[in-house]
């Protein structure tokens, strides 16, 4: 059971408000069950994805529909962020294609903010 009201994903680790926060790496499977128990749960998911290739292939690797939203979220302590992070830098503007983003490389994180200072 998470203690979390919210579950964000976002494709980059952005820290949206003030504040401490902790961020670790974890593994596909991580990411997984973490999606996994917000929808046993009934918990909120909030999708931060602005392109439709990213959400594409979070959708296959998640087992889970992943919306495209290009929203703005404010994390509190009561969420905890799933991120996705490509490893490589890309060109200003650039949109990259589903092949693209396997060629590139990619791995999660688990964001959380610590204190409730905005």
């Amino acid at each position: 059971m998470s203690e979390h009201r919210r579950l964000l994903l976002l494709n980059a680790a952005i820290l949206t408000s003030y504040g401490e926060f902790k961020f670790e790496r974890i593994k596909l499977d991580e990411a997984r069950q973490l999606i996994r128990d917000f929808v046993v749960e009934g918990k909120e998911i909030v999708s931060a994805i602005g392109h439709a290739s990213t959400a594409e292939i979070l959708s296959e690797l998640f087992e889970y529909p992943v919306q495209v939203q290009r929203v703005e979220v404010e994390q509190t302590p009561t969420d905890v962020a799933l991120v996705f992070r490509l490893k490589g830098r890309l060109p200003e503007g650039k949109v990259l294609t589903r092949s693209e983003i396997e060629q590139i490389g990619y791995e999660f994180g688990r964001l959380e903010k610590l204190d409730a200072e905005s």
